[in-house]
């Protein structure tokens, strides 16, 4: 998973050496915060009088949810067999934000998720039995490599 990162970030695959840093994973979420917000606006301007499914709030990723409550109605009670009731409210989607996505990485480290927080940078050590192998990055490490 580390390495599909760095090809999103840098558009190659990492090698011997690369850094993975979370800032430049945290710029990149950015970037595509700002191509959804341009989104949105072009949502409205195309098509004002529908409501946008997705939404930017905060500086996250919020989408429309809407729940159908006739089925938690008795059976026996009056209007159920009518058309449902609607309501929609506005989710985070929790699973798109930056943090989500950088503590995913713990796997290809064999961390815990909660130890992430404190990981800065993922260190690219080759390809070991046909697979990427990273470990986290460690003081000056960070800095080395390509910037976004």
């Amino acid at each position: 998973m580390a390495s599909l990162y760095f090809e999103q970030l840098h558009g190659r695959e990492p090698i011997e050496g690369d850094v993975l840093r979370r800032t430049d994973w945290e710029n990149y979420h950015a970037k595509e915060l700002l191509r959804i917000a341009h989104f949105v606006d072009a949502w409205h301007r195309q098509i004002p009088d529908l409501l946008c499914p997705l939404k930017i709030e905060g500086g996250r990723r919020v989408y429309q949810h809407e729940k159908v409550y006739r089925s938690e109605l008795p059976r026996d009670y009056p209007g159920r067999e009518s058309p449902p009731t609607i309501f929609t409210e506005w989710r985070e989607a929790k699973e798109y934000t930056a943090e989500q996505w950088w503590e995913w990485l713990c796997y290809a480290l064999n961390l815990e998720r909660f130890q992430m927080e404190n990981i800065h940078g993922v260190m690219f050590l080759g390809v070991i039995d046909g697979e990427h192998r990273c470990r986290p990055a460690i003081g000056a490490e960070v800095g080395a490599g390509a910037s976004l």
